[in-house]
């Protein structure tokens, strides 16, 4: 679209456009470049409106150099976009960052000028007969009209094979598409560090008060001599989470054991791998809090990347009951006391 005969006290120009049947709810202003010969020009995108069919109204607003006001200066005759007018592409999907012995790839997602606007992506991948290993990975988050996620066999066990992708498309007009990216070979092999996140992310979703949590706890009692000298009761069980994680994988040498989230600051800074607060912390990491800001931590968790912490006797979504689960959190969260990075 051309906007001319711009008056001279006018330094730029954005359009208001919106679609008529959608009461200006699909509303968007559009920069303007100034062209050579005064005018000024701008590409109004169907993308930016659903691709809806219909009378499109177009208003024109200028920003004044006289007293810095943005002004409207005209209503335009807009335009109008019939239905066999409309034509969509299909966005691009494809896999890139093929790593089979490492047991990842990842699935690459990027919409075009033609294409509907994605609300969500997700990817299925599975490799067992009858899709027995299944697991979604999903996420919301487009940047610069791209979205990436990583299939990683350490969500599927560990278990070796071909497995297969399929993408879906969620458009922001309810609308789904999907692709079949084919069959990928990938080769798991499990690592101190992978079997840690493993074995943390298999208890996720075990309640307080199950067998499974007392089993837990009783493990952690069941080391001789015990590390702080006595029995741990099942009521307040974050750090012993932490210690049973690393004491089944046998590892607890690296972060040593403890019930007590201080203590074991203290214990690790021995160890020589407390790195207190930092801005890029990796997976494997352990990160603490302090709940009450009293300089005393007093929770602990395992970090499963990008600030994802899997925890023990912590609040379940929904539920009136604490138990294992995976919570995400601001790296500048006050309430993060640090990270400690055992050596794997």
């Amino acid at each position: 679209m051309t906007v001319s005969q711009v008056p001279d006290y006018i330094s730029s120009i954005t359009l208001p456009t919106w679609s008529d049947c959608n009461g200006q709810d699909d509303l968007k202003w559009i920069a303007t470049t100034k062209q050579a010969d005064g005018t000024y020009q701008a590409i109004i995108n169907l993308q930016d409106h659903n691709f809806d069919a219909g009378h499109y109204s177009v208003h024109v607003y200028g920003q004044s150099r006289l007293g810095d006001q943005f002004l409207c200066l005209a209503g335009t005759e807009g335009f109008t976009v019939k239905e066999n007018q409309v034509v969509f592409t299909q966005p691009e999907a494809k896999v890139i960052n093929y790593q089979k012995e490492q047991g990842t790839l990842e699935v690459q997602v990027s919409e075009t000028v033609t294409s509907k606007v994605i609300k969500q992506v997700r990817v299925a991948a599975w490799s067992e007969k009858n899709q027995e290993n299944l697991h979604w990975y999903s996420t919301t988050e487009l940047k610069e009209d791209r979205a990436v996620l990583k299939v990683d066999t350490f969500y599927q066990q560990f278990k070796s094979g071909n497995y297969t992708i399929h993408t879906y498309l969620d458009y922001s007009d309810a609308t789904t598409s999907d692709f079949n990216l084919g069959q990928w070979q990938l080769t798991a092999h499990k690592t101190p560090l992978t079997e840690i996140l493993s074995l943390a992310e298999s208890y996720k979703g075990i309640l307080t008060g199950s067998q499974a949590h007392k089993n837990l706890v009783n493990t952690y009692n069941s080391i001789r001599p015990l590390p702080v000298g006595y029995t741990v009761k099942y009521d307040d069980w974050c750090d012993v989470f932490v210690s049973t994680i690393f004491i089944k994988s046998g590892l607890s040498h690296l972060i040593d054991r403890e019930c007590g989230v201080q203590c074991h600051i203290n214990l690790m800074s021995d160890k020589r791998i407390w790195l207190g607060k930092i801005s890029t912390p990796k997976a494997g990491d352990i990160v603490t809090f302090d709940w009450d800001d009293n300089r005393f931590a007093d929770h602990i968790g395992i970090e499963n990347g990008k600030i994802r912490t899997i925890k023990g006797n912590t609040t379940m979504p929904g539920r009136d009951i604490r138990g294992v689960n995976t919570k995400s959190y601001d790296i500048n969260s006050q309430y993060i006391k640090g990270f400690a990075r055992p050596k794997y």
